[in-house]
């Protein structure tokens, strides 16, 4: 015969454990996401400084930023923030995780192509300090996003194969959800620094 105490022991022993290693994640996770914001910090700083010390900025014979699609494309980021929300509220259900990371590749794909357009139009690193600033910034962001897609692929792939309600997969949603949350909170503030 079992013995219920042993079975309740190491039950909660689990539990304490699962909730130690959550703890910790998102410790950690967040520490990360502050170095991050300084990262981002220093790059808007920059950014501040050559647009008020330039004669012009961005330069007249630039080719215009796209806004409208860019107006989109920043939407499309904050419902996949959205989704990210939802698949947290309804772990039961990885639809909302597969539809953000759907939105951040979308995202990617929308800006690689509106970098192409932009480089074919004559806005290149060499022409000028806005240029470069712009690629920067904005290319910054994009391995950002581009990271915390895949890691929402990586926790998508571990839910779908081990289960929503597997360790492994509770603390890599936690790490992914909070990066997540911080690439696609620090877009609007880009698109309107630099866009508008």
């Amino acid at each position: 015969m079992v013995d219920s105490g042993l079975i309740n022991t190491n039950m909660s022993t689990a539990t304490n454990n699962l909730s130690e290693a959550l703890f910790r994640r998102q410790l950690g996770m967040l520490f990360f996401i502050a170095t991050e914001a300084m990262m981002f910090a220093g790059l808007i700083s920059a950014y501040l400084v050559l647009s008020k010390t330039a004669a012009s900025w961005p330069p007249p014979e630039q080719p215009r930023l796209p806004i409208v699609l860019t107006g989109f494309n920043t939407l499309l980021l904050l419902w996949s923030g959205v989704c990210v929300a939802l698949a947290a509220k309804n772990p039961a259900s990885l639809r909302w995780l597969t539809t953000a990371l759907l939105g951040g590749f979308a995202f990617l794909a929308i800006q690689g192509g509106e970098w192409l357009r932009l480089i074919h139009y004559g806005l290149s690193v060499e022409n000028n300090t806005f240029a470069g600033t712009f690629y920067v910034i904005i290319g910054t962001h994009a391995i950002h996003v581009f990271l915390g897609a895949i890691a929402l692929a990586v926790t998508l792939i571990r839910g779908a194969r081990q289960g929503i309600l597997n360790d492994r997969f509770q603390i890599s949603f936690t790490s992914s959800r909070l990066y997540w949350y911080f690439v696609v909170g620090v877009w609007p503030i880009l698109y309107a620094l630099v866009y508008l």
